[in-house]
């Protein structure tokens, strides 16, 4: 694909994957004491310049066409950056300039209910989302307590405990309740031992 400015006076290429649907549509910045400042600077951007008659979209302006990656915004960026009031920030590319930051303008649309919900995500801890216990399916024998497990080890030990014609004591293994039956490695075994026979009969080293 192929990307310009607005006047067209830098344009690139770019290598893109086509979605269907690449997020929900960006709201319109409509902070006016922040517009005004934009302008005072001589800063331009598509919000507040821009026809929405003359751009492409299918069913609204704030539609999002093009997401671009981090593996090309960095060789967009100019490092002109100018502070705006409250935590705005516009950071200036080869194709424009971009306002990021958080707005004092109070948004209900459905693109800031999205972008919440992706904070409460981004902040939640990452080893908590492989946590066999955040899912539900955590081992009983995992969500013991120390006592109990201690008490059940004693239990099992009173029950099985024996003592042989030797007099030795001898105890069952404690085998995990509900676990599945293991599998059975006896054919493993057997071919292995025929492979190891095959090979030493080749070598001579048995008839």
């Amino acid at each position: 694909m192929n990307l310009s400015n607005v006047d067209g006076s830098y344009n690139f290429e770019l290598d893109v994957l086509d979605e269907k649907k690449i997020c929900a549509s960006l709201p319109k910045m409509n902070d006016a004491h922040c517009l005004n400042q934009l302008k005072d600077m001589g800063i331009l951007i598509s919000d507040a310049a821009i026809n929405e008659r003359s751009c492409l979209y299918e069913k609204n302006p704030g539609e999002i066409h093009l997401l671009i990656g981090a593996d090309y915004a960095g060789k967009l960026l100019t490092g002109n950056i100018k502070h705006l009031s409250g935590s705005l920030v516009a950071v200036q590319t080869l194709l424009g300039w971009t306002v990021m930051g958080k707005s004092d303008t109070i948004n209900t649309n459905k693109s800031s209910s999205l972008l919440v919900l992706s904070l409460h995500v981004n902040n939640a801890k990452i080893s908590d989302l492989w946590n066999l216990d955040s899912l539900g399916i955590k081992e009983d024998s995992a969500k013991r307590t120390k006592t109990e497990t201690q008490e059940l080890v004693l239990e099992h030990f009173t029950e099985t405990v024996s003592r042989d014609s030797t007099g030795r004591y001898k105890v069952n293994l404690p085998w995990l309740d509900g676990h599945p039956p293991l599998h059975d490695n006896k054919e493993l075994a057997q071919k292995r031992l025929k492979n190891s026979v095959k090979s030493l009969k080749i070598k001579e080293s048995i008839k």
